[in-house]
């Protein structure tokens, strides 16, 4: 289409490219992700100081996409723009506030992150403070001078106030700006944020409008990039620090562009999003450029923070994926705008008289054709503040934890809000004031009720769950109310009607079973009948109102402060007014001219609550009718397309509850707008419910969630006139499992559940906001939020963790306090799974069993410790994890103290009395030391064990965590062996149960509160049985594991009685904390996906076997920690530590164990045990070769003859000239510096004058792990250095007097102190026969002797005081250049088809790997003190190879950046470093730098796994680093 450029200069939106916005879906605690940006970006920052600052001010240049006012105060008073006229800031500010949107802009969005005013133009300004931020961005303005775009041919009339022109104006006021300030210039521009733009897009603008082609529109980005960068240089020089630099917009995607650049043809389009693909292009080549520019700028100014914030992905993500943002399917089309395919016309704009605007702009990205609206700014404002869309990222973890700005930000973006505007309004909520019907009715209409008539609610079994009695409440337990109190530390709120000589000062209660939102002469008016109660909302209102004088009389606060101090909850109201006229048969039509009437009184009611006080609201929606057994029975239909396929509710009543909703929401957004200092919470009981209708199992219930628990008769388990409480009427066993109690109302669990969903969101809008409760809180990994609230009693602090915990698992208990404890020992009965030694003690010492005798205790104890297992057992890592001893065994034990813990648990121990199991005819002749027997023993010397204590006996039982076995399995393993059948005795199975719940009870009665109770394993997958039971029948064994499937199912039979059992308890004892065990699950899954754990592929193979372990001529394997079962009965020592891991740490524990108490353990890996402890390291000292030879090899080189390493292009990206590096720039070992904070690590040789406290290294290009004398000998030539692993340790040793005598410290402290880096080395001992054409098995002769000269030097270090070791494995060295040219083929099956890497050469490095990984195990078991810590170099550089775009690389990675010649741009005599040898423009891009070396890139990407996980084997911990611990994704860009 044609159009000039008059048509287009009043609708030009300068910032069509920059306006965009960001959202991001739920803030993360900002400090995590500093470094991810930097890394997954082109941009790469060389050098910067830590950014984390407290902005004191911003300052403000651009175009219209940051202009707050600027061009409405510049215009002509008589034809003010668009932006003067509503819609314009209709959504926020109620009124235009000459924002080009319906509300706020990305540069108010960071203004409120950083508590400042929203930021005030300049222009225009009377009377205004720019103490805090100015702003000098105009609607239209260029990046380019107008004189100099005028020269160009290019006209751009709408403003003359370009970039040079505001930088300009800013220059001549700021001595005037400084001198009101109490900073002088440049300490303010030092603590001010300065954003730049966005700012060029119209100098693009305009030339596209004219009609100019691409070419000569490419020509102008050097020069408005130039002008940027002046700018920058400018602000630098004056004092400048932070910069925000936006980059263009996807502005094929603007509806404006859309609409003008209209054309036929499909392949000027991006099929997935609709937008216009050359445009876009355009903007991305801007954006290189500009990213190139400010990486020039960051390395001549290193001490500067340039960020550059990608407007560009940010906003092109929601023309990909709308939905998932909170956008309509449309995204392309303007909210605000007339006609069109994209709602825009050039001469009808938005403001303008006619045009009209969207219902919901938070559903629009685009706002009126050319800009942004509110909800797309706040979406892009969140990723840029948090990543991952500014590079680098910023850091906020200076802002302390204190900070309310972070917080409120977070609570700002967490929730899908439809609240315009309101303060983040975290409060210590003193008292609950409560309206609404029988949802929440604790006990009104009971009270109300004719004595002679008493409701259903009166009876059992109502209140049966918790209450044991009846309370009041239609529910077996508690409401949502009474768990919202709970949650606040409240009391349970009491109801008004008949409550005597109750304190209503923590709560009142108006709900009324029956009650309706309409007064009941409307509805009687209308026709509808409802004869329960007349007690509707306003007679609730009413009442309250009246005495609300007494109550605040009996208060020390006055009303006013009361009802802000409150959570008022409005209901669930407004059910019963759709109920009545449902049950008389009115159609869905006459009910919802019901609808705004109902809304209306509600509203109301809050208006009414505001008015005197109220400041927070919590209001909820309707239920998924539908889904209710009471509506499904009584509206049941053979027609099933009235029934939901999936859920089996009826749709048409579902519908009319999702209407009510969406009238309610609306009206509070309206009400949110009107008081936007109150907190109008709408809480989506619809949601929070329905998705238990659609997955029931994953929320614990039944798979049939539509029957109610109490009732009877029919396919819902209701029946009109035959309800629950009424004569006859049953109720389910487990109310736990179902969602509906009665037919109408809900299970204690549904209710829990629901608030739950509502406390810790996402069923609240706008979440709650709980920050303000004590610098306790902590972010869960279950729980957003956990209480830790400063109460006067710790009671309080009690119900608070424990409302919480309930939550975050799969908790099936009524009730049980919070269970995080300090342990001080552990008290032990079971079998042979925790027997520590008592059998062996017990047995006759002429025929001592298998366990008294090598290979047991093999792994871990190096002999026989009378453990069944081939190392330590579940209950050995349970003692480590809580710091405590491991638990002797009672029997044999002399001179032990047993004040850390006892453990009666014996090999072949039973549940049941061995009398019993004689009665039945099942003999057990191992042991007759049965659970009651362990227990009897244990009460005979109670007395004596608590005197040794300083403690009495309930306060030590109570201090202890009581492990209740294994026990029971020996019960079934005997008749099972003497061949008798399942179901001969399936019926011992209750007196199993029996036998353990009677043993706990005993122990509650004696103060024991924590027990740990394990139920069976998956015995259908054990050795021995599959062994005994073999068979042919394929249909006994499960196709996925090999497991005996009857075996099995008998397992889960018994823990499914045993689950049931703890349940009962823990309603009997709710101050007690039952935890069951999943021993069967946890365990199951190694022998589902036995690869995913660690295990063989064979996992129901015994490691000790042919015959019975222990005995002579059985042998065992290699590896034990490669297999799941030790000898057939027991497991594995790593069998054990991943079972007590997901124990300890979930899911495997019902419920979960919490140790959120200060100074508690902590799990966070999957191998935890061997963590290494976090430590503040004060040097590094470094071994090695080329991979860390921080300029060694130099200085030994002949100074006529320097190596490569001494020329460019080595250390060009960073550095700038060669360093004696061999990479472009920094290191592995220097990026580990920088995350330390520790000065780069100096070379040892040629060093003078250099201070070495801090870091010494050793490492030398070359360098062998073998000795050249050795390799010399076995005909290996290595003419680079004689400098081999032990003449680096044995120049250390003879310098290291000298070393400990500069520092304060003593040597053992500095070795100790410090982190050894112990390689990468020994790739040259392979390297050298390699290329001398020696065979692998020749070379592979040489792995132990190279692993055994590695592991020498550790031991050696470990002599003198080192504690912290890492230990490099091999790289995947068939990837590299060199090797790939070396041992070029064209045999494609010799080159891995996804890599193109050679496989030979890799599963040689993996074969090294894996013997120094198991050396390495061996040292940590010898030094269990010390922390060897294993990184993979080779997994994490693999995956590059694997996905080189997900990690920003090319997509041919095994090219070398630096070379010539040849398929991988290498060539042996004609390598990086020599004349005429070129390397590539962006080393960034390439994994490979010359060949044999990597890219800095790459080792920033390698460090980075190593520092953070997962490439360190343990993880480093670096917790205790405080507030600048390393806790984020990439840290370097600290």
């Amino acid at each position: 289409m044609k159009w000039s450029k008059k048509d287009y200069k009043k609708s030009l939106t300068d910032d069509d490219d920059s306006s965009s916005p960001m959202a991001s879906p739920l803030l993360k605690k900002l400090i995590i992700l500093n470094f991810l940006n930097f890394l997954s970006s082109t941009i790469i920052v060389d050098s910067s100081e830590p950014q984390c600052r407290h902005y004191t001010s911003i300052i403000s240049f651009g175009d219209s996409v940051a202009d707050t006012g600027n061009y409405v105060h510049l215009s002509d008073v008589n034809h003010p723009p668009q932006a003067a006229f509503l819609p314009y800031g209709e959504t926020f500010f109620h009124s235009p506030s000459d924002r080009y949107s319906d509300g706020r802009l990305i540069i108010d969005f960071i203004a409120e992150f950083l508590g400042l005013p929203y930021v005030p133009p300049y222009f225009g300004s009377q009377n205004v403070s720019f103490e805090q931020g100015i702003n000098f961005a105009v609607y239209g303005a260029t990046a380019l001078d107008r004189s100099f775009l005028v020269e160009k041919g290019i006209e751009s009339e709408i403003t003359n106030v370009s970039l040079s022109v505001q930088l300009n104006i800013f220059k001549q006021i700021l001595p005037n700006l400084c001198a009101s300030s109490s900073r002088d210039c440049r300490e303010m521009l030092r603590g001010s944020l300065i954003l730049m733009g966005e700012i060029g897009g119209n100098d693009y603008d305009y030339l596209f409008l004219e009609g100019k082609s691409i070419t000569e529109i490419k020509e102008l980005v050097p020069l408005v990039i130039r002008a940027i960068s002046s700018a920058i240089m400018n602000l630098i020089d004056l004092g400048g620090k932070t910069f925000l630099v936006p980059g263009n917009s996807p502005i094929g995607c603007f509806s404006a562009h859309l609409t003008l650049f209209q054309t036929a043809k499909e392949e000027e389009y991006d099929p997935l999003t609709g937008c216009l693909t050359w445009l876009n292009e355009f903007g991305e080549y801007h954006n290189v450029q500009l990213k190139a520019e400010l990486k020039r700028l960051q390395k001549l100014y290193p001490h500067v923070n340039i960020v550059y914030a990608d407007y560009y992905n940010s906003l092109y993500r929601f023309f990909k994926e709308p939905a998932k943002y909170g956008f309509k399917n449309r995204p392309l089309v303007a909210c605000c705008g007339a006609g069109g395919q994209y709602n825009f016309t050039i001469y009808q704009q938005c403001g303008y008289g006619g045009v009209s605007y969207c219902q919901n702009p938070s559903e629009y990205v685009n706002w009126d054709g050319f800009h942004f609206t509110e909800a797309t700014h706040q979406k892009m404002a969140h990723d840029i503040l948090n990543g991952p869309y500014a590079t680098p990222t910023f850091d906020w973890s200076c802002l302390g934890s204190a900070s309310k700005l972070i917080l409120s930000f977070l609570l700002l973006f967490s929730s899908i809000t439809i609240v315009a505007s309101s303060e983040p309004l975290c409060r210590n909520y003193k008292s609950i004031i409560s309206f609404g019907d029988s949802i929440a009715d604790t006990g009104s209409y009971v009270h109300l009720a004719d004595v002679n008539h008493l409701p259903q609610a009166a009876f059992l079994p109502y209140g049966e769950t918790f209450f044991h009695s009846p309370s009041g409440r239609y529910s077996d337990g508690r409401l949502i109310i009474d768990f919202i109190a709970e949650f606040l530390g409240l009391p349970y709120v009491p109801p008004y009607f008949a409550s005597q000589n109750v304190s209503f000062e923590q709560g009142i209660n108006f709900a009324v079973y029956g009650a309706t939102a309409l007064d009941r002469a409307f509805l009687m008016e209308t026709g509808i009948e409802s004869d329960f109660t007349n007690v509707s909302l306003s007679v609730q209102l009413n009442i309250f109102k009246q005495i609300l004088p007494n109550l605040c009389a009996s208060s020390s606060r006055d009303c006013r402060k009361m009802l802000g101090d409150s959570l008022i909850l409005m209901g669930e109201i407004g059910g019963n007014d759709f109920n009545y006229p449902f049950f008389e048969g009115k159609s869905i039509n006459e009910i919802k001219e019901l609808v705004p009437l109902v809304i209306k009184a509600i509203s109301s009611a809050i208006v009414d609550l505001i008015d005197l006080g109220g400041k927070s609201f919590l209001v909820p929606g309707n239920f998924p009718l539908g889904c209710f057994p009471a509506y499904l029975t009584l509206f049941q239909t053979a027609n099933e397309e009235e029934h939901d396929p999936f859920t089996g509710c009826m749709p048409r009543l579902n519908e009319f509850g999702e209407h009510h909703n969406e009238q309610l929401k609306t009206e509070l957004k309206r009400l949110q707008k009107l008081y936007p200092h109150a907190n109008i919470i709408y809480a989506d009981y619809y949601n929070s419910m329905y998705r238990f209708f659609q997955e029931p199992a994953k929320y614990g219930f039944k798979n049939r969630p539509l029957g109610a628990c109490c009732g009877v008769g029919g396919k819902y388990n209701f029946t009109v006139n035959e309800e629950c409480g009424k004569r006859g009427v049953s109720y389910c066993q487990d109310p736990s499992e179902y969602v509906n109690w009665d037919g109408y109302h809900l299970t204690e669990a549904t209710h829990k559940n629901m608030a739950h969903g509502l406390l810790n969101g996402p069923y609240a809008t706008p979440a709650f906001d709980w920050s303000c409760l004590g610098s306790g809180t902590k972010k869960e990994e279950k729980v957003h939020r956990r209480l830790s609230l400063a109460m006067a009693f710790p009671l309080k602090k009690l119900i608070i963790l424990s409302f919480l915990l309930i939550f975050s698992s799969t908790i099936i208990a009524a009730s049980s306090e919070t269970p995080c404890r300090y342990y001080n020992s552990i008290i032990s009965f079971g079998d042979s799974y925790s027997d520590t030694g008592n059998y062996l003690y017990l047995c006759d010492v002429n025929h001592p069993p298998p366990a008294a005798f090598l290979p047991y205790g093999e792994t871990f104890f190096h002999h026989p410790s009378g453990r069944n297992s081939d190392g330590r057992l579940i209950i050995d890592f349970i003692a480590e994890y809580l710091g405590l001893p491991y638990v002797p065994p009672y029997f044999g034990s002399q001179n032990v103290s047993f004040e850390k813990g006892i453990n009666f648990a014996v090999y072949g121990a039973t549940a049941l009395d061995g009398a019993v199991l004689a009665e039945k005819g099942i003999g057990s002749e191992l042991t007759n030391v049965s659970l009651s027997v362990q227990l009897n023993i244990f009460k005979q010397i109670l007395p004596n064990l608590c005197a040794s204590s300083s403690r009495d006996c309930r306060e030590m039982l109570g201090d202890s965590l009581i492990l209740m076995g294994q026990i029971g399995s020996n019960d079934y393993y005997y008749p099972l062996f003497q061949g008798k059948s399942i179901s001969e005795f399936r019926d011992i199975v209750p007196l199993v149960i029996k036998a353990i719940s009677s043993a706990i009870v005993d122990l509650i009665n004696l103060g024991g509160k924590a027990f740990l109770v394990p139920g069976l394993d998956p015995l259908g997958c054990y050795p021995p049985y599959l062994t005994l039971f073999q068979t042919g029948k394929k249909e006994e064994y499960d196709p996925l594991t090999g497991c005996l499937t009857w075996l099995n199912e008998f397992g889960e039979y018994h823990n499914v009685q045993l689950k049931t059992e703890l349940r009962r308890l823990r309603k009997l004892y709710p101050h007690v904390n039952i935890i069951y065990a999943d021993y069967y699950n946890s365990l199951y899954r190694f022998f589902k996906e036995p690869a995913k754990y660690g295990f063989k592929n064979r996992p129901l193979v015994a490691c000790c076997g042919v015959g019975e372990c222990g005995y002579r001529g059985v042998s065992y394997c290699q590896n034990p920690s490669e297999y799941v079962n030790w000898d057939g009965y027991h497991l594995t020592e790593a069998t054990h530590q991943k079972l007590v891991y997901g124990i300890l740490n979930g899911p495997y524990a019902t419920p979960a164990f919490d140790w959120s108490c200060p100074g508690s353990p902590s799990v966070d890996k999957e191998y935890f045990f061997s963590k290494p402890p976090c430590r503040h390291y004060k040097s590094i000292i470094s071994f090695g070769d080329s991979s860390a030879d921080t300029g060694n090899f130099i200085r030994l080189s002949d100074v006529n003859h320097p190596p490569q390493g001494a020329f460019l292009p080595y250390g060009e990206t960073f550095f700038h000239s060669s360093t004696g590096r061999y990479s472009d720039g920094r290191l592995i070992i220097d990026f580990i510096a920088e995350f330390l904070g520790l000065p780069y690590v100096p070379p040892y040789f040629g060093s003078q004058n250099v201070s070495l406290e801090n870091g010494i290294n050793f490492a030398v290009y070359g360098a062998t792990a073998l000795d050249r004398a050795f390799l010399v000998e076995k005909g290996i030539v290595s003419d680079f250095t004689n400098v081999s692993l032990s003449v680096q340790l044995n120049i250390f040793k003879q310098i290291l007097p000298n070393l400990c005598a500069s520092p304060s410290r003593d040597c053992r402290e500095m070795l100790g102190d410090s982190l050894i880096l112990m390689g990468e080395i020994g790739v040259n001992d392979y390297n050298y026969p390699l290329c001398e054409g020696k065979s692998i098995n020749d070379i592979k002769e040489l792995v132990p002797l190279v692993t055994k000269a590695i592991s020498s030097a550790i031991v050696d270090l470990v002599d003198l005081g080192g504690k912290t070791f890492l230990v490099p494995g091999n790289f995947p060295l068939g990837c590299y250049p060199s090797y790939l040219t070396l041992f070029q083929t064209t045999e494609e099956e010799e080159l891995d088809p996804f890599t193109g890497c050679l496989p030979w050469l890799n599963e040689f490095g993996e074969h090294h790997n894996e013997q120094l990984k198991k050396e390495l195990k061996r040292l940590q078991k010898l030094y269990p003190h010390v922390s060897i810590i294993y990184a993979d170099y080779y997994n994490s550089m693999y995956r590059f190879f694997q996905e080189p775009a997900k990690y920003g690389f090319k997509n041919r990675p095994l090219g070398a950046c630096c070379g010539v010649g040849g398929k991988y741009n290498f060539t042996v005599n004609k390598e990086c470093g020599y004349r005429g040898v070129s390397y590539c423009q962006n080393t960034s891009e390439y994994v490979n730098w010359d060949g044999y070396h990597l890219t800095e890139a790459t080792h920033q990407k390698m460090a980075h796994g190593l520092l953070n996980g997962p490439y360190a084997t343990p993880a480093f911990d670096w917790s205790c680093l405080g507030s600048a611990s390393p806790d984020k994704e990439y840290p370097f860009s600290i």
